[in-house]
């Protein structure tokens, strides 16, 4: 026996690794708007701290203490830039005076009044009170600023970037307006990292927290709302399937969930109670009139449970397609179906199918399969995906005959963006139809039929719709219908009665109207040997 890789293992690993992509382009995002904040931060803290400190210190008081000497109130200025330094994180902060020449041009050649460093050890010999340094590093800077006589803010752009550092300069002016003096401090841009990253921190235990949550809630839902109800649906289906008799069937009353899951479960005890009764009808039966009318008593049934209801249109609230469908001319013997559903607002899935024959077998494969399909479409897979995913569960069942199998089309339309994608698996060709353009039927690649062979992959076809473009899916009961003459109707005539009928009539209903009414009269009084199923769709965009 097969085995089966679990829905909910595949929904835990997929969800959980989108969640880290999001969280880690969050993060990031996140991360550089609270760093360049906290730089613009450090930059108004630093212009404060030179502002409050120049605002301290007169050109007179800085000149006095040159030509005399420190004094008392030196040491308790420099003890109270010290404190500012320690508070506010400061890796340097120090004043120094100006020197012109005869000419009035700034000299790099400053004389020192303070030099406040983090540790004693970090240079070899710090500038004391009246040092001339005959070379400043950042006298380009001060320039500007001497010439300005406006504060400024600039970083070291060398090294590492994890070595940056900030410097704020503020100017210290004379009773006559001139630049005396320069205020410079300096903090390190890693200092400002360390706060960012404090901050995110937080941020993450919030979101991490949130996310948690979030997925707890997420994995209940999906457990209690679709991978349980799926489960309970599948084991009932193969136990019914294994060992099928009447007292074998348990119905399926626990899914209670509103949606098509719990369709599925009602169109499955639906079925499984026509086969029951189908079955008791035969063994009572002793005639072969009894035999076809339970024939087609089931097969009615079968194809109620396993194909959508035919109406226009089809989503009456929606303006951005027009959808149709017509079983016309059947014969109700054959199992066919046809479904449309909607995974989402964006994505519209159309089935047609059928299986080979007549027989009891046949309508359950037809059955299996449909709900197959409209499980995992309803999940969003892609239609290669659903081929082969149904193509597998049909071949995990034992059966005789080897050639009991399904034919299937499977489309996918995203309806946001117009691309549609599709697999054949055995029926006949597409007709596409682009703005502009007549029907033409698409590139049919040979395909295996689904329950042929296992591990098979389909092959899928993409194509991008335009406004107004639109596809017609037929089933092999149009293109096979006999006249009394014997002659075939055949895939080129059905492409030929599509753009005839379509160069006269623009709405999707009458045209699928007018080709079934073509149908019956090329048929005459002929009997229908196999269903005839025809989908319209056109994109509005």
């Amino acid at each position: 026996m097969k085995k089966y890789s679990r829905i909910q293992v595949k929904t835990i690993i997929i969800f959980l690794l989108m969640t880290l992509i999001v969280s880690a382009l969050i993060g990031t995002v996140i991360y550089q708007i609270i760093y360049k904040n906290a730089i613009k931060s450090s930059e108004k803290q630093l212009l404060r701290c030179s502002k409050y400190s120049s605002e301290m210190l007169k050109a007179e008081t800085l000149q006095g203490w040159i030509d005399n000497g420190a004094d008392e109130k030196y040491s308790d200025i420099r003890e109270f830039l010290e404190d500012i330094k320690e508070c506010f994180d400061l890796s340097d902060l120090f004043i120094y005076k100006l020197n012109y020449d005869a000419d009035g041009k700034l000299l790099n050649d400053v004389v020192f009044l303070f030099d406040i460093l983090p540790d004693p050890d970090y240079r070899e010999k710090p500038m004391m009170l009246g040092e001339r340094t005959k070379q400043v590093e950042e006298f380009e800077v001060v320039k500007e600023v001497a010439e300005s006589k406006e504060p400024r803010v600039t970083d070291d752009l060398e090294g590492d970037v994890s070595e940056r550092t900030l410097f704020a300069f503020d100017p210290i002016l004379d009773k006559d307006g001139n630049v005396f003096a320069v205020v410079c401090l300096s903090r390190s841009v890693q200092l400002t990292r360390k706060e960012a990253l404090a901050e995110i921190l937080k941020i993450a235990v919030i979101y991490v927290v949130v996310m948690t949550a979030f997925v707890v809630f997420f994995m209940s839902y999906m457990h209690r709302g679709i991978i349980k109800p799926v489960k309970l649906l599948s084991n009932r289906m193969n136990h019914f399937v294994s060992d099928f008799n009447e007292q074998s069937y348990i119905p399926v009353t626990e899914i209670t969930t509103g949606d098509e899951i719990e369709q599925m479960s009602d169109a499955y005890n639906k079925m499984s109670e026509s086969i029951i009764t189908y079955t008791n009808d035969l063994k009572e039966a002793t005639a072969e009139q009894e035999r076809l009318k339970a024939d087609f008593a089931v097969a009615e049934s079968v194809r109620s449970a396993t194909s959508a209801e035919i109406s226009y249109p089809a989503f009456p609230e929606r303006n951005d397609f027009d959808l149709c469908a017509s079983l016309g001319n059947t014969v109700s013997k054959s199992c066919s179906f046809c479904n449309y559903i909607l995974s989402d607002e964006d994505h519209l899935y159309i089935v047609i199918g059928e299986s080979v024959g007549n027989t009891l077998p046949a309508m359950l494969m037809s059955m299996l399969a449909s709900n197959s399909i409209r499980c995992l479409a309803k999940m969003g897979y892609y239609p290669y995906q659903i081929a082969a995913e149904t193509n597998d569960q049909l071949c995990s069942f034992e059966r005789s005959d080897n050639n009991l199998n399904v034919s299937v089309l499977i489309v996918q339309i995203d309806l946001k963006t117009g691309v549609l994608r599709y697999v054949n698996a055995g029926m006949p060709p597409m007709l596409i139809k682009r703005p502009g353009e007549a029907f033409e039927p698409e590139e049919l690649a040979i395909q295996f039929n689904l329950g042929e062979m296992p591990g098979v992959t389909f092959d899928q076809k993409q194509l991008t719709l335009q406004q107004g473009s639109g596809i017609i899916l037929t089933s092999y009961g149009v293109c096979d219908m006999k006249n009394s003459d014997g002659e075939r109707f055949t895939t080129e005539r059905v492409e030929k009665e599509i753009n005839d009928i379509a160069a006269s009539k623009y709405y999707l209903n009458e045209l699928i109207d007018e080709f079934d009414q073509r149908l019956n009269t090329f048929r005459g009084d002929c009997d229908i040997e196999r269903d005839t199923t025809v989908v319209g769709f056109r994109y509005f965009g």
